[in-house]
């Protein structure tokens, strides 16, 4: 890679996902290298606390809900329970919302149902933590 490329972190926020992307920057191209989902709590320790993103520091105060370590202790245990159904972004999704009931849990889960048992199993996971 060229040494004058300029490497930039980008965390994007969007009702369905959030990512964080390392891209380069050069004159005329982007190119996204990695997008990784992440939780709330992740989001938070990497964002940094700047006067010029209080959107997003105050947007993180408000909707997170556990520390970085707790969101992945339970996105840990969520994917210990390898059920095929439940994919990475639907697991962050259950990290940052802790659904406390099954119909909580449906809401998240609307392309592919949970079965009782499932949805049990993901409950106890997040009251667990």
């Amino acid at each position: 890679m060229d040494s004058r490329t300029k490497w930039k972190l980008k965390i994007s926020i969007s009702l369905k996902n959030i990512s964080f992307s390392l891209f380069t920057s050069k004159k005329y191209n982007n190119m996204i290298l990695n997008r990784t989902p992440l939780t709330l709590a992740q989001v938070k320790a990497y964002a940094p606390s700047e006067e010029d993103n209080k959107v997003l520091t105050d947007y993180l105060k408000a909707f997170t809900h556990l520390s970085k370590e707790k969101a992945e202790a339970m996105l840990t245990d969520i994917q210990a329970l390898n059920n095929p159904k439940i994919k990475e972004e639907l697991a962050i999704k259950v990290v940052d919302l802790l659904p406390q009931d099954s119909e909580d849990v449906n809401k998240i889960f609307i392309e592919n149902s949970l079965s009782e048992e499932e949805t049990q199993a993901l409950l106890a996971v997040v009251k667990k933590n």
